[in-house]
């Protein structure tokens, strides 16, 4: 369902993980990464997840997904290619926490629009980010469908966020 799946084990989620230099194309069900806590209750959290040198190419959701309880985590130097959802999903932001995640040096081409709540580069369907930092920073985007929004936090109110120094471009020709 998924290409790489942590979480669910009672009483563990993952710390520590380095997730290096993989291919994964073709992920019919789930996302190509995904951490996912539905068994543990915080203060267990993911911790020091580091997602780097990979290629994740068409995923039915999404190319990375830190689905809930994640409190550090860094992205970088991936090919994230269309992603049939967000490119990058926070579903819980842990406003209570200091949540460090960081999303660089990346090349990002977003393609299809599932619905309208999908073509959006990063997406946090949690609270507020108003603890820790959050940075999505020098990344290389290209939109290759429908108009796609860079960032989207259904809680609002968000005060740790940067988005800056990314090069966004047009495969149709329109910037």
């Amino acid at each position: 369902n998924h290409g790489i799946y942590a979480g669910d084990a009672a009483g563990f989620l993952a710390k520590n993980w380095d997730v290096s230099y993989n291919w994964i194309k073709d992920i019919l069900g789930g996302s190509a990464f995904q951490c996912n806590n539905n068994a543990v209750s915080p203060p267990e959290y993911f911790e020091n997840i580091l997602v780097h040198h990979n290629f994740f190419d068409n995923s039915m959701k999404y190319s990375v997904n830190f689905n809930n309880s994640t409190l550090t985590a860094s992205v970088y130097n991936n090919v994230l290619l269309d992603a049939h959802r967000n490119c990058v999903r926070i579903g819980d932001a842990l406003a209570s926490a200091s949540v460090v995640i960081n999303i660089t040096y990346n090349t990002i081409r977003q393609l299809y629009t599932y619905s309208a709540s999908y073509p959006i580069l990063l997406n946090n369907e949690g609270a507020a980010v108003t603890n820790g930092a959050w940075k999505f920073v020098h990344n290389i985007v290209v939109k290759a469908g429908a108009s796609i929004t860079a960032y989207t936090n259904w809680g609002a109110g968000d005060t740790a966020l940067t988005m800056t120094r990314n090069l966004y471009f047009d495969e149709l020709g329109v910037l």
